[in-house]
């Protein structure tokens, strides 16, 4: 791999949270009932690390637009996988069942100098939160949600992608707004 190794893990750290988030919600309840989330984001870190000799992007938003992508993959072939094994969930068993509060509180993220760790916590609480919200918007005012705020697209790019003009997905995105205030004050 050319570059520096230290600088693409330092990259991939910086958009972590943001990939799980985008993987969380494509996963959709089923498969998170089904998978650990983590496990498609590591997978997606691979696949990222093997393709990123051929990653050219030199545009605001675009290594995140194309780890989005591949987590997207990633979790269609996760989902397909799963679909394929059609699994007796009676038979499955949460690979957290025998922890405790102890053993699991050394596996936080590490504490740096930003904010206080209640800081983060309140902070992760509002983001799960507001996924949850995401998640149970109607499909397209989701995938509008997941396009301009979790993947940073600008309009022209949403707007294709969502195959609009850009001013139908902006008003898309208005009402996507409205319907996730109210899903949000219904929550508080």
């Amino acid at each position: 791999m050319c570059g520096d190794d230290g600088a693409l893990g330092e990259l991939f750290a910086r958009y972590r949270e943001r990939v799980l988030r985008i993987v969380r919600l494509r996963m959709g309840p089923g498969l998170r009932a089904a998978m650990e989330s983590t496990d498609i984001l590591q997978e997606t870190y691979a696949a990222a690390l093997r393709g990123f000799p051929a990653f050219s992007g030199s545009e605001r938003g675009t290594f995140v637009r194309w780890l989005a992508r591949i987590a997207e993959n990633q979790v269609r072939d996760s989902a397909d996988r799963w679909s394929a094994q059609r699994r007796d969930l009676a038979r499955e068993e949460r690979l957290d069942a025998g922890r405790t509060a102890e053993s699991t509180a050394g596996a936080a993220d590490p504490i740096d100098a930003q904010p206080s760790p209640s800081e983060q916590l309140t902070q992760r609480e509002l983001r799960a939160v507001y996924d949850t919200c995401v998640a149970e918007l109607p499909e397209r005012q989701r995938e509008v949600v997941l396009l301009r705020d979790y993947e940073l697209l600008e309009w022209p790019a949403v707007a294709e992608l969502l195959g609009a003009t850009p001013h139908a997905a902006q008003e898309l995105y208005r009402r996507a707004q409205l319907r996730l205030a109210a899903l949000l004050e219904a929550r508080w």
